[in-house]
């Protein structure tokens, strides 16, 4: 049990290191943000259908996130948090001449369970490893890039030295640098599976605060609306 909740957390947060550090010079603009952004908290709600418009209904079981950022635009920290906003995991990033070299992961109760290399960016290619606190690899990765953002990236995942299963995600964005389209593929079952992003919601900086998730290709119905709050410098 304790491995898998491990390994689900590994993969939420390698996905969502996606959303604020795809770029090659990390300031906020590149990674669809926009003004000196201090904090962002993005939460995870049902979909209710309301004299017929989606809003916002109860907050959904899982993980939510907050993300901190230096006055530079570089990432500092991201916490990963329950519907309680207990701290479920915290991740302190490390960079380098604005690039991403190192992610040291911590449990609710402040113990080191692991980290992620990231090698220097060669060409748009970026290679990365995560190592728990055995010693042992548990994923290995690459990162693609185009125009500064990551378009694809591979996850190798790892149990006892052996590879169990590979995993490829694409990504498309808008004309703002939102995520437009996520694909996944060689998840659990062997299926694809497609999740795409409609936007309600802007703040005065014309960062979005309302998002309609869709999971599976041609849905008409959103599985969940993404709310996020900023703070800004």
């Amino acid at each position: 049990m304790k491995r898998k909740k491990y390994s689900l957390l590994l993969t939420v947060f390698i996905l969502f290191m996606l959303t604020i550090s795809c770029s090659k010079m990390m300031s906020l603009d590149m990674y669809g943000l926009h003004g000196n952004v201090k904090t962002f908290v993005e939460q995870q709600y049902e979909v209710v259908l309301v004299d017929g418009e989606w809003k916002q209904g109860k907050m959904k079981l899982g993980y939510h996130y907050k993300a901190f950022f230096d006055t530079n635009g570089n990432p500092e920290m991201r916490q990963a948090m329950d519907n309680k906003d207990s701290i479920m995991q915290k991740v302190i990033v490390k960079t380098e001449g604005n690039q991403l070299v190192e992610e040291v992961k911590y449990d609710a109760a402040g113990n080191l369970t692991g980290t992620t290399f990231f090698d220097r960016r060669v060409g748009d290619q970026q290679k990365f490893t995560d190592i728990g606190i055995d010693g042992e690899k548990k994923l290995m990765g690459k990162f693609w890039y185009k125009n500064g953002r990551v378009i694809k990236h591979s996850m190798q995942f790892f149990e006892e030295g052996k590879k169990r299963r590979e995993q490829i995600t694409l990504y498309e964005y808008d004309m703002k640098g939102n995520f437009k389209r996520r694909i996944d593929e060689g998840v659990i079952g062997g299926k694809s599976i497609i999740e795409t992003y409609r936007y309600l919601e802007f703040d005065d900086q014309d960062n979005w605060t309302k998002r309609l998730n869709y999971t599976g290709a041609g849905r008409k119905k959103p599985n969940k609306i993404s709310i996020r709050t900023y703070e800004y410098y």
